[in-house]
């Protein structure tokens, strides 16, 4: 059902969207993976979840060898991945900490992400790490801003941002970018937090038109 929502929301966009159906099948996929598979932390535990993923994404799998190639850029810590994943990772990494080609993740939630997504789609699924948070986890505004232009540059297909930080009066500049980058047809996903803070206080998940995914257990 969310794949069939996707694809008539997304094929129904003008604005010059230019992406068959093959390619919005593997962006809605990899969407599904980062709905699944949780941003906080929190595990997929209930079998059910863990079944249709894993048959949801044999089925892409099977179709590899027509599938269309998908970038996604996982705007994070960097990226540390098995080098089984090496010849899936963009030469157009970039780092906006230590500004330059070295995305090292430090922190270690950039590899998380950036693993998750590559281990549950097909080899024709690349990853585009752009490193804005340091070894503490922290991130500035305008890095991730930066972040967002070199991704819509290199031609990322689908935007990743599992950081959030409290309204500081410079959300300006993200909102327009994230808004331009949906209404060409990529989709923006972000994180609702941690904390079950109202994201209405949070950026960019304040930001009506980017994808909030947030996720709870029994306890919580």
């Amino acid at each position: 059902f969310f794949v069939q929502f996707f694809m008539k929301s997304m094929m129904g966009k003008e604005n010059g969207m230019k992406l068959n159906k093959k390619k919005i099948i593997m962006i809605a996929g990899i969407l599904l993976v980062l709905l699944c598979v949780v941003f906080t932390g929190i595990r997929c535990r209930t079998e059910w979840k863990k079944h249709a993923l894993t048959g949801y994404m044999e089925g892409l799998k099977e179709q590899t060898e027509t599938m269309e190639e998908v970038t996604v850029a996982v705007i994070d810590s960097g990226c540390s991945v098995d080098e089984v994943y090496a010849d899936r990772i963009s030469d157009s990494a970039w780092s906006f900490v230590g500004i330059g080609t070295d995305v090292t993740d430090e922190y270690g939630h950039g590899s998380q992400m950036a693993s998750l997504i590559l281990h549950n789609t097909p080899e024709s699924v690349s990853i585009l790490p752009l490193k804005v948070m340091d070894g503490e986890g922290t991130a500035e505004t305008e890095d991730v801003a930066e972040a967002l232009s070199y991704a819509w540059d290199n031609g990322a297909d689908v935007i990743s941002i599992s950081l959030n930080a409290i309204l500081s009066g410079e959300e300006e500049l993200l909102t327009g970018l994230i808004n331009g980058m949906t209404r060409s047809g990529i989709p923006v996903i972000v994180s609702a937090g941690n904390a079950g803070t109202d994201v209405k206080n949070l950026l960019p998940a304040n930001v009506e038109s980017a994808l909030v995914i947030g996720a709870a257990n029994r306890e919580y």
